[in-house]
Parts: structure tokens; sequence; C-alpha cells
């Protein structure tokens, strides 16, 4: 017993305490909640929806996060990097001008991409929909950049275990909504439901902030040198970050336009299910990069760990996904099911992204901008390019072996480089 009371009281410091495994704990722990509480939804609303009318939403919602991205410059990046180490009114000039700078970037590209959606997205609103509809798409995308600042200034203070708690309101929230919704409303209140408890989050974590990042009651301060740093850092994480998000901007819209709605939401299904194994790799990524910002010199080591790590965790979570996939997306409705074989492709370059994720992150660490974004911009061009060549010849699976291709001759190329700076008496021996 006194054991396994130690045992315990080991687990709950090692919870309480801010560390590298803690926050890849707690990221990881937000994540797969999300995702949960995403699959719960979207079954409620693939039972009274049509699979064309959850295509249109999803390529609507995946809009709103690319666009999101944009939006905010890489200045929520930056602050992850760069808020640990300032005083409170510091913080809070730095976090006030990143609100102030992504909301109107966030309205001006909002309303440039619904004006201009009949050159790239003609099937982006229904024609069935209304203004709620856009007023809503507007909406759900400010609310998605101001819940993503707050996760990054989260993330900035070590406060994780707060992310988990914005996961759980946001599932609550949403499941309601998607069990109540009516069919009557619509896409119009499928987009409601889905953007009601972002809003909700985004507005009630707003006021928190002060507390969270230890800035109440501070005046806030901005000294030009560390705003021209903190800007020049995160335009160069913003080409990385737009490179990064393209494929789950492009291939809705791409799959949309050469293959109908209805694949469309097959591909959205896929994608969920898909972004569910990346939970693993994508927190330990977030974790490796706070870790090699305060210990450099570890990081040919940490990088090493991390990528065991990702691999023995993953091979088997990727095994299971390949094998029941027919089941997964059967949850859904028998009309998903023909994309099983899109999933396992999907699930099987897992493994080979969280190679490349990783070994993009020690540039990231290093500052290395320039190599970062060019190795990045191509791997997403080849990457993007195969699935649209490809798709006229396999359809929707032309998205999973396009995808796993380009991922896996890039991992294939890097892997030598990653175990010569882990040892490098090995360099005469991996070319």
């Amino acid at each position: 017993m006194n054991v396994v009371a130690r045992f315990w009281q080991a687990g709950i410091g090692v919870l309480r305490q801010p560390s590298l495994h803690r926050e890849a704990l707690f990221l990881a722990a937000a994540t797969i909640t999300s995702g949960l509480g995403s699959l719960i939804y979207w079954k409620l609303i693939t039972l009274r929806f049509t699979p064309e009318m959850v295509g249109l939403i999803s390529a609507a919602i995946a809009s709103t996060v690319f666009i999101s991205g944009l939006s905010n410059l890489g200045l929520t990046a930056g602050l992850a990097r760069f808020l640990p180490q300032q005083e409170a009114g510091l913080k809070f000039g730095l976090i006030r001008i990143t609100i102030s700078i992504s909301q109107a970037m966030g309205l001006v590209m909002g309303f440039v991409f619904l004006f201009g959606k009949n050159l790239w997205a003609p099937n982006i609103i229904p024609p069935q929909a209304g203004p709620v509809y856009v007023i809503i798409f507007m909406v759900l995308l400010l609310a998605t950049i101001q819940m993503n600042t707050n996760t990054a200034v989260i993330q900035s203070q070590r406060r994780t275990p707060y992310l988990l708690l914005q996961s759980v309101i946001i599932n609550i929230v949403q499941i309601t909504g998607g069990a109540l919704v009516g069919v009557s409303l619509g896409v119009s209140g499928i987009l409601l439901t889905y953007t009601l408890p972002i809003l909700v989050v985004a507005v009630g974590f707003y006021f928190a902030l002060p507390w969270l990042a230890h800035f109440a009651g501070a005046t806030p301060v901005i000294i030009a040198s560390q705003f021209k740093d903190l800007l020049r850092y995160s335009f160069n994480t913003q080409i990385f970050g737009t490179f990064w998000q393209l494929p789950a901007f492009i291939f809705p819209l791409m799959t949309l336009a050469k293959l109908g709605a209805e694949a469309s939401a097959r591909l959205a299904l896929t994608w969920y299910a898909y972004n569910f194994l990346t939970i693993i790799p994508n927190a330990i990524v977030v974790a490796l990069l706070v870790d090699g910002a305060h210990e450099p010199d570890r990081l040919p080591h940490r990088l090493w760990e991390a990528l065991c790590t990702n691999l023995v965790i993953l091979t088997p979570m990727v095994i299971l996904i390949a094998c029941f996939s027919p089941w997964l997306l059967g949850f859904f409705g028998v009309s998903y099911v023909p994309a099983a074989p899109l999933l396992q492709l999907m699930a099987i370059s897992v493994l080979p992204i969280s190679v490349n994720g990783l070994f993009i992150t020690r540039w990231r660490i290093r500052k290395q901008m320039l190599t970062l974004n060019i190795f990045t911009a191509f791997l997403i061009f080849v990457s993007i390019l195969l699935p649209y060549l490809l798709i006229p010849q396999f359809g929707l699976n032309g998205i999973g072996w396009g995808w796993l291709t380009g991922q896996t001759v890039f991992a294939l190329a890097v892997i030598p480089k990653i175990i010569r700076e882990r040892w490098p008496a090995a360099k005469g021996i991996v070319a």
C-alpha cells in the first residue's frame, strides 16, 4: 500500500510541475478529448443530414481554419516563443497587439475570400443558404482566430491543463447542439452548432488571459525592438505554417470540385480520423519545440527520443485504424464505407509525417527559417501535386496514394540525417 501511495504521489507531482512530459501529456489529452467529441458530434450530424450537406459544411470549416492560420501572420507562434521571458506589462502589450492585428486581418481576409469565392471555391456557400450562413461563417472565423491566440498564450505559460478544460467545454456544447439541431435549419443550423462552442471558449478564455498569463492589473507596454524581433520570427513561422496547412485547405476544395459533395463528405470524415492519429506526433513536436528552446545542446538526443516515442506509440495505432477502417467509417453510415481504403492510406502516412515533422522542428528551434521554409514548401508541393495527378485515375484514393508517397520519400531522405546527428560516429556508416 505504501508503494502504491508513493507511486500515486510521484505521479501527481509530475502532473503538477511544468515539464516536457507533462506538457506533451496534457496537449495529447486535450486533442484526444477534442477528437472523441468531434467523433460523437459528426455521428449525430450524419444521422440526420445528407452526405452532400456534410461535405459542404466540412469544406467551409476547412476554409475558416486555413484563413485563421493566415490571419494571425504567425504571431501566435511568436507569442509561444517570446512571452515566457517577458514581464507582465510586456506580455500584456504583445498579447493585445497580436489580438488586434489578427482580428483585423481575419475580417479583411474573410470578406476577400467570400467576395472572391466564385474564383477559388464556387460551391463553398450552398445555394439555399442565406445571409445568416455568411454571418455564422465570419463569426466562426473570428472566434477560431481568438481561440488560437488564447491557446498560444496558455502554451507559452505551460498551463496546458486549461487546454484540456477548453476541449471539454467545446465537446459539451458541440454535442448538445448536434443532438438538438433540427433538420429544418439545414446547413446554417449545422454550422451554428459547430461555431457556438468555439465562440464560447474564445470569449471565455480571452477574459481569463490576464490571470492565466500573470499580467492582471498591468499596463500594456510595447518595446519597438522586441516587437520587430517578434514580427521577424512570426513572419518566417507564418510562411512555414501556411505551407503546412495547405493540404487541409486544398484537399476538400479539390475533392468538391473534381468528385462532388458526397466524396468531399467522405474525405472530411476520413480526415477527422487521420487527425486523431496525428495527436501524438503533434503533441510531441510542440513539447520538443519548447524543450529545445530551453536546452538546445540536447536537441539531437531529444529528437531521437521523440522519434522513437512516436514510432512506438503510433505503429500499433496505425495498424488498428487500418484494419478496422470499414467499421470506423461505417459508424457514420454505409455511404462512408467506400472511403475505407483512403483512411488506410492516410493512417499509414502518419508514420513518415511524424518523422518529417520532428526533422522540421529542429530548424525551428535553431531559427534556420530559410532552410525550414524551402524544405517545407517543396515537401507540401510534392504532396499536393501527386494527389492532384492521381485523382483522375484512382478517384478519392488518389489523395491517399499521393499524400503517402510524397511524405514517405522525404522521410526516407531525412532519417539518415537524424541518425548522424544523434551519433556523430555514424557519419561514415550512414550515408
